[in-house]
């Protein structure tokens, strides 16, 4: 997405100007001034004197792009590495997903039975 662009962008590089996120992200103005507002109004980011800040929530929110990122390599390598194809992965972490959502549910269950 380009506003997590920005977001990682203004991550490293804090405070810029809208110019200077265009030009750093070769992107039209117009379109940074878009996102601009979109992630003012997320409060992500705020701006004073025409130059733009990551909120704490905006840094919060960088640090989940840098760490989901550095997760994606690593999975990729991994399966890479052991000759699993991402697709066969993906089905993998669908029925595990899918196997703790019926437990919980069969907990809730047991729960409100007052059987545990």
């Amino acid at each position: 997405m380009k506003s997590d662009k920005i977001i990682q962008l203004l991550m490293v590089k804090n405070p810029l100007t809208a110019k200077e996120i265009s030009e750093k992200l070769d992107m039209n103005i117009k379109t940074v001034y878009y996102y601009l507002k979109m992630l003012k109004d997320k409060n992500l980011i705020f701006s004073s004197d025409g130059k733009y800040y990551l909120t704490k929530k905006g840094k919060r929110y960088a640090v989940k792009l840098v760490l989901k990122s550095i997760s994606d390599y690593l999975v990729i390598a991994t399966l890479s590495t052991f000759g699993i194809s991402i697709g066969l992965f993906y089905n993998i972490v669908i029925y595990v997903v899918n196997a703790m959502i019926i437990l919980y549910i069969v907990i809730r269950l047991l729960q409100k039975l007052k059987i545990i």
